[in-house]
């Protein structure tokens, strides 16, 4: 017979687990619905039962209330973590950045607050954070663990302006942190053609396009489901005199424009969803009910189509190596690579090397417009190998 759990009250995403030298595993886990609104895993202290049961209470009241689309409340007194939060939010240096950019940031600002709201901000030291990196990076993985220290060091920075922390004392500084392995999974023709198969049957031909954007076109998604039916329209050519589709599109992430001819298979698909929209309308919207994709939607039927793929391409839900959606945009960069295009012109298609001065994008446009379609127009569809006949 196992051991009566350390809490006793039944709350919303605890979990206790005993240990085979009997102590207590203690944490919060988020459903997969809360995950796609940014709630991640939060570990709790065994020997610390009270705090560890008000913890998971907050937590589990944020996910309700987060579900129902309410902003939770922060707590007040003294210049505690989550005060800094709340203060952090309502400054420029958060308010100015892009959407996508703020939506990473509050995932990673929940976890923040869930492990240290109450602690002062005076009291964190370098090897605090260096221990806490350590515990994340065994619980997190990498990417992760260097993600929520880096969160906090712009935190500690912004305490530093406000006068929470005396100048250059940021405990996040050189701590010694592995760079995160890079994701190298890339997708194939054969997972391509199962997921538009599976968006077609499903009634949800906007996934695929937005697979063939993202795959083709190398955005990102945030780009993909923002894009408005404006921004495609005709470019004209001298040599040949000819007009081509083109995407010009103000990236999200990085606040770069860019310009590319569009693929003709993608095109052969995006085309027919601008018919009969204004011109500031999405590109893009859910079949089923007629809204324009947010994120938490968009990951709806995107699992739902890539559970359908997955039947008759079982490599797309491979244990482990899972195809998701940000793998398009680096399968992006291996075909156009592969095909002969430039590092260069591969550059211009992503916007990760054209940010050095913002005041200068809207002059090199067109040549930019030619580079990045070079590195479109570089991916080639195989040929299918004709079966050979006795």
């Amino acid at each position: 017979m196992s051991a009566r759990a350390p809490i006793r009250e039944k709350i919303y995403g605890l979990r206790q687990r005993q240990r085979t030298d009997g102590s207590w595993r203690i944490w919060w886990e988020p459903r997969p619905a809360d995950k796609d609104r940014g709630f991640s895993v939060v570990e709790l202290d065994a020997k610390r039962l009270s705090w560890s049961e008000r913890q998971a209470k907050q937590l589990a009241a944020e996910a309700q209330r987060a579900a129902k689309g309410e902003a939770a409340p922060v707590r007040r007194g003294g210049r505690t973590i989550e005060a800094l939060v709340e203060l952090y939010k309502k400054d420029p240096e958060y308010l100015d950045k892009k959407p996508a950019t703020r939506r990473s940031y509050d995932g990673n600002l929940r976890v923040i607050i869930a492990k240290w709201g109450d602690e002062l901000v005076t009291d964190f030291s370098k090897p605090m954070m260096r221990e806490w990196y350590l515990a994340c990076l065994e619980g997190r993985g990498h990417h992760m663990a260097v993600s929520l220290i880096r969160q906090m060091s712009i935190l500690f920075s912004f305490a530093e302006l406000k006068g929470w922390r005396a100048e250059d004392s940021n405990p996040c500084f050189r701590l010694k942190m592995k760079t995160p392995p890079r994701g190298s999974r890339i997708t194939t023709w054969e997972e391509v053609d199962a997921l538009l198969d599976a968006s077609a049957e499903l009634g949800l031909r906007s996934i695929g396009v937005a697979v063939l954007m993202g795959l083709l076109q190398g955005q990102r998604l945030t780009d993909v489901i923002e894009a408005q039916v404006g921004d495609f329209w005709q470019v004209p050519m001298e040599d040949p005199p000819i007009m081509l589709w083109a995407w010009k599109v103000d990236r999200s992430k990085r606040a770069t424009l860019g310009m590319m001819q569009l693929h003709p298979i993608a095109e052969e698909r995006i085309l027919p969803m601008r018919e009969g929209k204004d011109n500031r309308a999405r590109l893009l919207t859910d079949e089923r009910t007629g809204a324009d994709y947010h994120q938490d939607l968009f990951w709806e039927r995107w699992n739902e189509v890539r559970s359908k793929a997955a039947e008759t391409c079982p490599s797309i839900a491979a244990e482990g190596n899972t195809l998701q959606f940000r793998d398009l945009r680096r399968t992006f960069g291996v075909w156009a690579r592969a095909g002969g295009a430039s590092d260069g012109d591969v550059a211009d298609v992503l916007g990760n090397s054209a940010d050095e001065d913002a005041a200068l994008q809207e002059t090199y446009m067109p040549p930019n417009f030619a580079t990045a379609s070079r590195a479109v127009m570089k991916i080639a569809r195989p040929e299918k190998k004709e079966r050979k006949t006795a």
